[in-house]
C-alpha cells in the first residue's frame, strides 16, 4: 500500500505541481493543497493508532541513561559539518576555500572520533547501547542486504530525477524547433 501510494505520488505529483503553477492560484497553493489533507489525517494518527512502548514500565531516567551521547554528539557534528561543506561549497565560498575545506576535514576528523567511539569503550556505553552495531559490519548477511538496498534505490532514484528532465529537455526543444 505504500508502496502504491508512493508510486502514484512520484508520477502525479509532477503533473499536479505543473497544474499548480501554470493555474491562476500560483504555486503556493501546492503547498496549501497539504493543510486540509493534513487536518484530516491529524486525528487518526493522534487517536486512532495505538501507542507503542517497547520499554512499558522503565522509568525515563533509565531510558535517557540508555542514549549513547558520546556517539549521538559525534555523529550529529559529523553529520552537520559534511552538510554546511557540501552547502557552502559553490555557493557562498569556492571549493577550495578554507570553510569548506576545513568543514571536510572536521567532517572526517569527527567521523573517526564517532567510529572509535563505536568501537571501544566509552564511559557509560555498553555494547548493547552503542548507536552503531560494529559487529553488523562484519556480517555477510547485513552488508549484501545494504548492497541490495543502495543499488535498488538507486536505481529508483535515478528514474524519478532523470525522466522529468528528459521530457522538459525534448518537449522544450521540440517546441523551440516547430517554431
Amino acid at each position: 500500500m505504500t508502496g502504491a501510494m508512493w508510486g502514484l505520488g512520484t508520477v502525479l505529483g509532477p503533473v499536479i505541481g505543473g497544474a499548480f503553477t501554470t493555474g491562476h492560484g500560483g504555486w503556493r497553493w501546492a503547498f496549501y493543497v497539504n493543510l486540509p489533507i493534513g487536518a484530516l489525517t491529524a486525528p487518526i494518527l493522534l487517536f486512532l493508532i495505538p501507542p507503542f512502548d517497547g520499554l512499558k514500565g522503565t522509568p525515563v531516567m533509565k531510558r535517557l541513561k540508555m542514549i549513547d551521547w558520546t556517539g549521538l554528539i559525534l555523529l550529529c557534528g559529523a553529520i552537520c559539518a559534511l552538510v554546511l561543506a557540501l552547502q557552502f561549497g559553490g555557493n557562498q565560498y569556492a571549493w577550495n576555500s578554507g570553510q569548506v575545506i576545513g568543514c571536510f576535514v572536521t567532517f572526517g576528523v569527527v567521523l573517526i572520533m564517532f567510529a572509535f567511539s563505536q568501537t571501544l569503550w566509552m564511559p557509560g556505553q555498553t555494547k548493547q547501547t552503542r548507536l552503531f552495531p560494529v559487529e553488523m559490519i562484519f556480517a555477510r548477511t547485513p552488508v549484501l542486504l545494504f548492497i541490495l538496498t543502495a543499488t535498488g534505490t538507486t536505481a529508483v532514484f535515478l528514474t524519478i530525477y532523470y525522466i522529468p528532465l528528459y521530457f522538459q529537455f525534448t518537449r522544450v526543444c521540440y517546441v523551440v524547433l516547430l517554431h
